[in-house]
């Protein structure tokens, strides 16, 4: 994929997945799964379980404020990538199409959300520090006390 083509990639990837993780706002993490074929990201996890939660690839994308061919398009760069399918579609008829995860999907949609979880919790002290800085002082106060002890 070219260079060029990836980066659009990832910004739509990153507007998705900030509009739509279920996340907390203000400073989080974000991680991409990078593979030889492709990257997972937040933004296409969502994308997932709004099909999941929706049924139809087209209200999916609907909710998360894009087309259904860029949907369609994300789609398949998660099967290109990952070589083998997340999402099983049906064709229409009296009841209409749909669409929903693989087992597969589903649990790559659980590791994922699971997998951020942790890495959020790791992170929330480095963050809050970042944010406002309370660890840094409670380090001074430490280095404070072990200074005294050494008098």
């Amino acid at each position: 994929m070219a260079r060029g083509r990836q980066a659009r990639e990832d910004a739509i990837d990153d507007a998705a997945e900030d509009a739509h993780d279920g996340r907390p706002a203000g400073p989080r993490l974000r991680v991409k799964v990078r593979l030889p074929g492709g990257v997972i990201g937040g933004g296409k996890i969502a994308l997932l379980e709004r099909i999941e939660g929706a049924g139809s690839i087209s209200a999916a994308a609907r909710d998360l404020g894009m087309s259904f061919r860029r949907a369609w398009h994300l789609i398949d760069t998660l099967h290109q990538a990952l070589g083998r399918p997340v999402l099983e579609t049906s064709v229409g008829g009296a009841h209409g199409g749909g669409a929903r995860l693989t087992p597969f999907g589903r649990e790559l949609v659980k590791r994922y959300r699971r997998t951020m979880a942790a890495l959020d919790a790791e992170a929330a002290p480095l963050l809050s520090w970042i944010v406002d800085g309370e660890e840094q002082d409670k380090d001074k106060d430490k280095d404070k006390d072990k200074d005294k002890d050494k008098d």
